[in-house]
């Protein structure tokens, strides 16, 4: 079994995108042993009580006051917890935007270099007009409406690919079906 069968299962994104939400670990063993433990909640219990309510948030709203209670309680939260955080955010996204699968994998261009390409498959054919906007913000991804998925090279997010994963994932999930008007683009 590899590094990938020993990250907490989340529904709806795969080990290798989780993978590299962690990545920042210097030693990943040493965190599943532990290292939450040594550096940032000490008490076992305490610890599996944050880890149940961040496996059971289902809104964003939860999610924050989650977030603004750790930061209240333990001041700093350190690089690898605040990962944690953000795949937890990652993932209630993605319900709330109809996304069953995010995962990311390797393609090989003609050339030889190899690029990372994050892959999401919708749950349920998305609206028009959300991939409207998702392209009018980044018409760098690619739509496939036949396999019911979206994909992007991950250089195409940015150097905080994260963060513009999170918002383009907001896009999707977003009540607010507005269609730029042509006058912007005139």
């Amino acid at each position: 079994m590899g590094a990938f069968s020993q990250i907490p299962k989340y529904p709806g994104i795969r080990a290798p995108l989780i993978f590299l939400l962690v990545q920042k670990l210097s030693n990943f063993q040493r965190a599943q042993q532990g290292y939450f433990k040594e550096l940032f909640i000490s008490k076992r219990s305490t610890r599996f009580k944050i880890y149940q309510e961040l496996s059971s948030v289902n809104n964003i709203v939860k999610f924050h006051k989650i977030r603004k209670g750790l930061e209240k309680k333990y001041k700093k939260i350190p690089p690898t917890f605040s990962n944690l955080l953000q795949i937890t955010k990652l993932r209630v996204l993605c319900q709330k935007a109809d996304i069953s699968d995010l995962k990311s994998s390797f393609v090989f261009l003609p050339d030889g270099t190899k690029k990372e390409r994050i892959i999401i498959k919708f749950a349920k054919k998305p609206k028009p007009v959300k991939i409207y906007n998702l392209l009018d913000k980044n018409p760098a991804w690619i739509i496939d409406m036949e396999q019911n998925q979206a994909k992007i090279d991950r250089e195409e997010l940015g150097r905080k690919w994260a963060q513009g994963l999170e918002e383009e994932i907001k896009i999707l999930g977003s009540t607010k079906l507005k269609v730029q008007s042509e006058k912007q683009y005139e």
